[in-house]
């Protein structure tokens, strides 16, 4: 009987402590969701690495940019100074290949009447002498066309740089709201790891009060073995031995 009455105690003690610690963990259960919706994370340490890796490629791509605009101010240089052929403004932007910065049919059609003129200037070369009338009207023609063209290509090119500033100015604020938003992780997952650390202490005390109690179940269980008095006990009327 009293070994039972201290089994039935035991049990009776981690029945009243099984409603507290289930509280505890269904708060810190809700604690742990309402910090992932505040904070809109899932997995901080995770989405950590992922913002390492998005800051990365945003910085690769403002180094694409910036390179590019680099060489965009060398050809309108070139341009404005007139260093610059026809053929070769067409092959940097083939070879370059820069975003914004297209040829416009108005340009292909002042470049086929340059390339004509300048392949006519080079075959009459071969005839005529560098100062004579035909010479001389060839390049007059070339003359006209050239700033025409290169008013044509200038815009083109300070087209394609303002498009190209404003995705250096876009990728600087992304890059920097990145960067902040990273800054900011380091104390949220120090502060997500301890509600989860807090939370898997908590499951691992109401798991081990279960297993606890179905322990106590069944020692309760295997020592409540019925018993009963099958026959009284009786004394022989004849003594065994003298005494």
């Amino acid at each position: 009987r009293q070994r039972q009455q201290r089994l039935k105690d035991g049990l009776n003690f981690l029945d009243s402590q099984e409603p507290i610690l289930q509280k505890k963990y269904n708060e810190l259960q809700s604690e742990l969701v309402d910090f992932r919706k505040q904070y809109s994370l899932i997995e901080p340490e995770k989405e950590g690495i992922s913002l390492k890796i998005q800051e990365q490629k945003l910085k690769e791509d403002l180094s694409l940019l910036k390179s590019e605009k680099n060489r965009l101010l060398i050809v309108r240089e070139e341009v404005k100074n007139g260093t610059i052929s026809a053929t070769g403004f067409e092959e940097q932007i083939s070879s370059n290949n820069f975003n914004g910065l297209k040829i416009k049919d108005f340009d292909q059609s002042l470049l086929k009447q340059i390339f004509s003129l300048e392949n006519e200037i080079s075959k009459k070369r071969t005839i005529f002498k560098e100062d004579s009338e035909t010479i001389k009207n060839l390049k007059n023609n070339l003359s006209e066309l050239n700033p025409l063209l290169q008013n044509s290509q200038l815009k083109a090119v300070d087209t394609a740089i303002r498009l190209n500033s404003a995705k250096i100015s876009d990728a600087e604020d992304n890059l920097k709201e990145l960067q902040n938003n990273f800054l900011r992780k380091p104390s949220l997952i120090k502060k997500f790891n301890a509600l989860q650390q807090n939370l898997n202490i908590s499951e691992k005390n109401l798991i081990g009060l279960v297993s606890a109690r179905e322990n106590f179940q069944l020692q309760i269980a295997q020592s409540s073995v019925p018993w009963k008095i099958i026959e009284d006990p009786y004394i022989l009327k004849n003594p065994i031995k003298p005494s």
